[in-house]
């Protein structure tokens, strides 16, 4: 009995390991030559996604491979149509973590939402969600004076509505 707890252990351990641990380094391997293959993408997309707004700040490689998947995927997919903000833009200048985050939000708001064009709920959403992460202490994001005016603007809702 106790070899079995042990073991039920061990694979519990591994599980846990393998789940906290994703490894993003085969997304390059994904194709996103046509409609079909940007459409069978789209689960993967939301992983990245989720992975890149549910983390700290900070550069790695997972996120890295995230980031440069989403965005191909984004110039690759037919289905939808993205735009950015010039003003969220103008706030994360070149912080291309902070940059790749943001492009994250738009591409799950558009896929969760089925929002296809660049309207501006997508705006609006995308917007939302990449503050709130924004302001998060918990993924210790350095706050510009533009990036908290925009916060600002959200808590007060002048954005968003």
């Amino acid at each position: 009995m106790k070899k079995l707890r042990a073991l039920f252990t061990i694979i519990l351990i591994s599980l846990g390991i393998n789940l906290l641990g994703q490894d993003f380094s085969n997304l390059k391997e994904i194709p996103l030559t046509n409609k079909e293959d940007c459409a069978k993408a789209q689960p993967k997309i939301i992983e990245c996604c989720n992975y890149l707004l549910t983390k700290p700040c900070i550069e790695d490689l997972n996120s890295l491979n995230s980031v440069v998947f989403i965005i191909k995927w984004m110039g690759a997919t037919p289905d939808f149509k993205f735009g950015t903000n010039d003003d969220v833009s103008k706030a994360i200048k070149s912080n291309n973590v902070l940059a790749g985050t943001y492009y994250a939000a738009i591409a799950k708001i558009a896929i969760e939402k089925n929002i296809k064009d660049d309207s501006k709920i997508l705006q609006d959403e995308s917007i939302t969600l990449f503050l709130k992460y924004c302001e998060n202490k918990e993924y210790k994001v350095k706050i510009s004076n533009k990036l908290q005016k925009l916060i600002d603007d959200m808590n007060n809702g002048l954005i968003g509505k």
